[in-house]
């Protein structure tokens, strides 16, 4: 063989990696690198949750300031417009002043509220689900202490123990003020930012419950239960009542004395 054209296959082999070293050397990489994203599959996760909780403790107190200034809640806005359409991020009112969006399109009002359009969403990108007593969203200032009393009574939102489904947490006399819904990571029924809804898949009724507004009411769920699986329960649900509200305005405001 001419020395001068190149080296020799043995050359070759003592020089660097055969093809089957080389190939052993691959799956060993591919082996470490799944493995990482494995492991890091969970961080992802709950780094995605704390972000959910954070986002939600900053829309609540914006709820609350809200009401302190206005006297009322804010409307839900409407979750399926986009970014180019009238009215996004923004409560919508009906032609005789009620909220005009009740039903699943029910979003936070992200707009009406002053909030960065980042806080609208949890850490799964999907738009925090908000609805309010109707009563307490009126033009009239309902959001007021009368005397001892506060507003809202049985006609605001029952949330239900997803323990005992019959068994509501709120007391008849102090139900929920506004309920505010992450969707979990899975986010069925969940709106996204261009204005689709999640569709279910093997969706728990609960899951339903909070996605469609079906009765008896909303139901509860915590950050600890949130973890994966095709019949797992994993919305989180914040709320308020009326009265809680009412004290957050301080003396002299809201009606308090």
């Amino acid at each position: 063989m001419n020395r001068q054209a190149g080296f020799t296959l043995i050359e070759l082999s003592q020089a660097g990696f055969t093809l089957i070293e080389l190939s052993i050397v691959l799956a060993i990489v591919g082996l470490l690198v799944g493995g990482g994203l494995m492991a890091a599959g969970p961080l992802f996760e709950k780094a995605r949750l704390q972000q959910t909780l954070q986002n939600m403790d900053q829309v609540e107190s914006a709820v609350v300031l809200y009401a302190i200034r206005h006297e009322r809640l804010p409307c839900p806005a409407d979750g399926s417009l986009r970014n180019t359409q009238s009215g996004y991020g923004q409560e919508q009112f009906s032609a005789t002043g009620a909220c005009a969006v009740s039903d699943t399109r029910s979003v936070l009002p992200w707009v009406t509220l002053g909030l960065h359009e980042g806080l609208s969403s949890d850490g799964w990108g999907r738009r925090f689900a908000y609805s309010a007593a109707p009563a307490l969203t009126k033009a009239d200032r309902p959001l007021r202490r009368q005397g001892l009393s506060y507003p809202g009574g049985p006609d605001a939102l029952k949330v239900m123990s997803p323990a005992s489904p019959s068994v509501e947490i709120t007391p008849t006399d102090d139900r929920a003020a506004y309920v505010l819904i992450s969707h979990g990571h899975d986010g069925e029924f969940g709106w996204t930012k261009a204005g689709s809804r999640m569709s279910p898949t093997a969706s728990h009724p609960y899951h339903e419950a909070n996605g469609n507004g079906l009765q008896p009411g909303f139901f509860l769920q915590g950050p600890e239960n949130d973890s994966k699986g095709a019949a797992r329960f994993q919305d989180l649900v914040r709320w308020r009542t009326a009265g809680f509200i009412i004290q957050s305005c301080g003396p002299g405001a809201c009606g308090n004395p």
